[in-house]
């Protein structure tokens, strides 16, 4: 190989020397004046005309049969080198001409102990460009060269005549042209392509064409592109697109005998007529209309030969017909049309500015072309019609592709045919169009089906029982693919025919087949339910055997997938007798309901979304045994070991997880009918199946864990015996401190510290959600608010009895969780919640002093606990933040009420939390927190002699953004207070002011440094939370009363 072989030969082994040499060589020059008075520039006009040379000295090597040192030299040998070699080329192509005079200039400019005369600099540039017009040249003869679309054999005669290698060869030279000017191109095309159309082959024709526009549309094209290429666009289309096009869809490409096409055959030159076509329209503003009068003009029907391109077995053809349909048949929303379509149809009419709009407007326009484009989708309908035929044939032969573009433009000519103006339709779509439709809604591939339920769902308004035909094919398509084994076992199957996995059908099912089921179920509602309800009785027979549990799963989706319209419309009420049927079914608990998980978690969705219905129905009672039944049978059954079944794994579906939602749903909704001891006992029972989940190893989402614990608290709470729901409380907070010891115990072991740490932080929160929301139930009953509670209220109500006992019993296990464990920044967190969710509502009443006592004194041990200080301080930021929240107005007044308990004072224990947690963490809040001044001599021992750390040492961000969180809170609720405090424990107004500076170490006055600093920190939520703390300021010594609005 020669030396710029042996480069692109490194390169694509990955060689990082050569890959660097072809980037450098494409993007600059080397100045060679080792000859003073021959100077010489090296680039990449240079490179490329030396590496052509020399692949085709080494295939003439090859041919003559010389030893070359290469074993299994032949022709295809170089092929990857060609490919990277043109694509380079393609590169440096699409930069103009001036840009390589500027890199030269620049190369002579920086060259040392050289001095150009101009007439030297610009004898390199014409150099230059004279070598740039001769590697054209010699792109363009072996681009046109008729002997590289033959081939010997199996073999191309040359790397050069490659498919990939011949198309950008093509985009170079196109590029070439585009990035020397629109002058350039009109002298590319009307002096070299089209008078030379008929004597080049037929692909390298239309591959020129097409990426002459795919150039121009790009970002860098010089400016005048767009309206040269409009000049052009009828002399390419009646040239060159529309009758190559024509010829290659009736199979006449090869007539010539200097054309001996095979993989440069009919389909392929279809396909990159189509795909010219297409680059046309998008590139020049080109409507289909216009192309047909273009066209016609030229003895060409474009609509014929596209209706006739439909036959084509080639994938590539019948891809890129598609992609030309989905791009250019439709109707625009516009009253006129763009100025670029009128400055198009000038061209074509070939008028002069004043002529062309004495003549045409764009309203007139636009009414013309949606005439012609009404005729033109007419034609399309009628075409795409009578494909319904071939779908069926390409389908048996396992042919997806075709199916698949078959739909893609079907769905396409329907939408548009929809979208024209009610006046342009003269009748209903084509049946044979809705046929197709239909055959591609139930065709297994999911990815084809979905293009036609697009189509579909928009028609089924606009044809008479459409929705009957569509309707059992949809509830097929509900149900998830699936295998069946010898045994009568069910497995998830992802088969090539259907084209996804488990999760792409869920969407699919979620956003396309529901949209399609609503428009079933929006054109006769009662059809659908009627179907839906015989579907769910069927598969409920005791008959029914559990390989058909994915088909009930199906069937309950069909009847969910309308729960919100069927419910927000009042309709349901007209079909109560269905739903009573089904539920009456359900509640049967066939093998075919509890033998899946998927058939669970679909029921506890059903009954979540249909919880209203069953309230009004009286139907509570069954949805609560529904529910309880498939919690059991989901902690029994699908758990085993600590490990989830498979299909449980693969699916992420849990019955656990939507039981305990529609468990929570359905007790809030109405908490006093489930005060039978029959039922809470079930209820606590479910509580307690859920640790024993747990201890097996399984995880249980929190959120749904409090979710069950929201909707059994609210039962319990509207016990009519306050022991009973005292005795439940007892039964919900015993497994869960029980739980946490358990944890503690395996912590302090240092077994699995990560995963129990994030298991112990959960039960805490659980724990605090599990006492708030008591006592929120309690509340709401006590106020007779009985139904229609919104359990994710933010009011904060006061802990009563049974509450307060069991926050007292659960004391001792957080106390040595906070004691121990404090230094886990999940712990600490989770402390912080638990202590902020315990803060009484109001504070007035010695009771509340005392909640607040030990709270405070639980916070003080966060503090002290031994460990990363600012994880704890962390956590008590969070708290004290809820704590402003709370009372702040009462902090603010502090001075000026009495104090409730002379042992406990809110606003001094307050200060000194709030000031313990800046001194733990002050070394992480920057130099604004760190005193600068050294201690003079004479000087008291106030000021630190440990100097500021530099801007260079990392500052612990997330304490600083919960810290200026929390002073911002502090200045809207307690202003008066916050300004009040130092930023050390024991330092008030009353300090030796001859000694110690009060001003400089004020809370307030560091906090406003370390805002100020952290404007422009690279932390973008930093820098927010100091804005918004100035702000606050401002807002403050603005005497604005409201929320800074930022």
């Amino acid at each position: 190989m020669g030396p710029a072989l042996n480069f692109l030969n490194k390169a694509l082994y990955g060689d990082v020397g050569a890959r660097e040499f072809l980037e450098s060589t494409t993007t600059s020059y080397v100045l060679d004046v080792s000859n003073p008075s021959k100077p010489k520039t090296y680039g990449c006009w240079n490179f490329i005309h030396l590496a052509i040379s020399e692949v085709e000295r080494y295939e003439a090597n090859v041919s003559r049969q010389v030893p070359t040192g290469v074993a299994h030299a032949n022709a295809n040998s170089l092929v990857s080198h060609t490919r990277l070699l043109a694509t380079m080329a393609l590169r440096v192509a699409r930069r103009p001409p001036a840009a390589d005079q500027v890199l030269i200039s620049n190369c002579i400019r920086d060259a040392e102990n050289f001095y150009a005369t101009e007439q030297d600099v610009q004898w390199l540039k014409d150099f230059n460009l004279e070598l740039r017009e001769i590697v054209m040249g010699r792109i363009a003869a072996m681009a046109f060269d008729f002997s590289f679309y033959r081939q010997s054999g199996t073999t191309a005669t040359s790397a050069f005549a490659d498919r990939v290698v011949i198309d950008t060869l093509c985009a170079i030279l196109s590029a070439n042209a585009v990035s020397s000017g629109p002058t350039a191109i009109r002298n590319f095309s009307t002096e070299w392509i089209i008078p030379s159309s008929k004597s080049i082959p037929s692909f390298a024709l239309v591959s020129v064409v097409r990426h002459l526009a795919m150039e121009g549309i790009r970002i860098s094209a010089p400016a005048g592109t767009k309206d040269m290429l409009q000049q052009l666009s009828a002399l390419v289309f009646s040239v060159a697109i529309g009758p190559r096009l024509a010829d290659a869809v009736s199979g006449n490409t090869a007539s010539s005998s200097t054309e001996m096409l095979s993989h440069f055959d009919s389909s392929l030159i279809a396909a990159t007529c189509l795909n010219a076509m297409k680059a046309w329209c998008e590139s020049t503003d080109l409507s289909l209309p216009q192309v047909k009068h273009i066209c016609l003009k030229a003895e060409v029907n474009i609509v014929e030969v596209l209706n006739d391109a439909m036959y084509s077995d080639s994938h590539e053809a019948i891809d890129a017909l598609a992609e030309l349909i989905e791009s250019t048949v439709h109707v625009s929303d516009d009253v006129d049309v763009s100025i670029g379509r009128m400055k198009q149809l000038q061209h074509i009419l070939q008028l002069d500015e004043s002529t062309f709009h004495s003549k045409f407007d764009a309203v007139k326009l636009a009414l013309i072309e949606t005439r012609e484009m009404s005729d033109i989708v007419e034609e399309l309908v009628s075409a795409v019609g009578l494909q319904r035929f071939r779908f069926t044939e390409r389908e048996k032969l396992g042919d997806h592709d075709v199916c698949r573009n078959l739909v893609r433009i079907g769905a396409s000519v329907c939408e548009t045919w929809l979208n024209l103006p009610s006046q342009e339709m003269h009748k209903r779509v084509d049946d044979g169009l809705v046929h197709l439709l239909l055959k591609g809604a139930a065709h297994p591939s999911v990815n084809i089906c979905a293009i036609a339920l697009q189509a579909l769902s928009q028609l089924v308004p606009a044809t008479p029982n459409l929705d009957r035909e569509l309707l059992p094919i949809l509830q097929r398509r509900a149900i998830t693919p699936h295998n069946i084994s010898p045994h009568g076992s069910v497995s998830l199957a992802e088969t090539d025919a259907c084209g996804v996995n488990y999760q792409e059908f869920k969407a699919f099912r979620e956003t396309t087949l529901s949209d399609s089921l609503l428009a079933c179920w929006r054109g006769n509602s009662t059809t659908y339910m009627n179907s839906c309800t015989s579907a769910i009785e069927e598969f409920c027979l005791p008959t029914a055997t559990p390989d058909i549990c994915l088909h009930l799963e199906a069937a309950i989706f069909c009847l969910e997938a309308v729960a919100l319209e069927s419910l927000q419309g009042k309709e349901l009420k007209q079909y109560s007798p269905q739903m009573k049927r089904c539920s009456e079914s359900l509640s049967s608990k066939p093998r075919s309901l509890i033998g899946n998980p998927l058939t669970l978690a679909r029921l506890c969705s059903f009954v979540r979304q249909y919880s209203s219905w069953f309230k009004d129905e009286d139907g509570l009672g069954i949805a609560a045994d529904l529910l309880l039944s498939a919690f059991s049978l989901s902690a029994t059954n699908y758990i085993r070991d600590g490990k989830k079944c498979e299909m449980e794994r693969e699916t992420c579906e849990s019955p656990l997880t939507e039981a305990s939602l529609a468990l929570e749903r359905i007790l809030c909704l109405a908490p006093s009918r489930f005060t039978d001891p029959a039922i809470l006992s079930s209820l606590s029972h479910a509580w307690i199946v859920s640790y024993s989940v747990i201890r097996r190893g399984n995880t249980i989402a929190l959120k749904e864990r409090v979710a069950l614990c929201t909707g059994i608290c609210f039962a319990a709470a509207s016990a009519s015996k306050r022991a009973s729901s005292g005795e439940i409380l007892v039964g919900l907070v015993d497994p869960a401190l029980e739980y946490i010891n358990q944890l503690a115990a395996e912590f302090a072991q240092g077994n699995r510290l990560q995963d129990i740490s994030s298991q112990m932080a959960d039960e805490i929160r659980l724990l605090a959600s599990l006492f708030r929301t008591f006592a929120t139930a309690g509340s709401i009953q006590a106020t007779t608010m009985e139904s229609g509670c919104n359990t994710s209220s933010n009011r904060r109500t006061q802990l009563e009895e049974p509450v307060i006992s069991m926050v007292q019993k659960s004391w001792p296990t957080v106390t040595k969780i906070a004691t121990s464990f404090s230094h886990d920044k999940s712990i600490a967190s989770s402390l912080a919640f638990f202590l902020a969710e315990l803060l009484p509502a109001v504070y007035t009443e010695a009771r509340d002093a005392s909640i607040l006592r030990e709270i405070f004194s639980l916070a003080f041990t966060i503090l002290r606990a031994p460990g990363d200080s600012t994880n704890q301080a962390l956590a008590i930021f969070a708290f004290l933040e809820e704590l402003t929240d709370t009372y702040g107005l009462f902090l603010e007044n502090a001075p000026h009420t009495r104090t409730l308990d002379p042992d406990f004072d809110l606003a001094k224990q307050t200060a000194e939390l709030l000031q313990r947690a800046f001194t733990c963490t002050r070394l992480n809040l920057g130099s604004a927190w760190i005193r600068s001044k050294e201690q003079d001599e004479g000087q008291r021992a106030y000021e630190s002699k440990s100097p500021p750390r530099g801007s260079s040492e990392s500052l612990s961000n997330s304490a600083l953004c919960s810290a200026l969180s929390l002073l911002k809170k502090m200045m809207e609720f307690c202003p008066t207070f916050l300004l009040s405090l130092s930023s050390r424990v024991g330092h008030d107004q009353n300090s030796d002011m001859l000694f110690y500076d009060q001003n400089s170490d004020m809370l307030f006055y560091r906090a406003f440094n370390s805002a100020v600093e952290s404007i422009n920190d690279s932390d973008p939520k930093l820098g927010v939370e100091a804005i918004g703390f100035i702000l606050s300021v401002w807002a403050l010594a603005n005497g604005r009363k409201q929320k800074p609005a930022w």
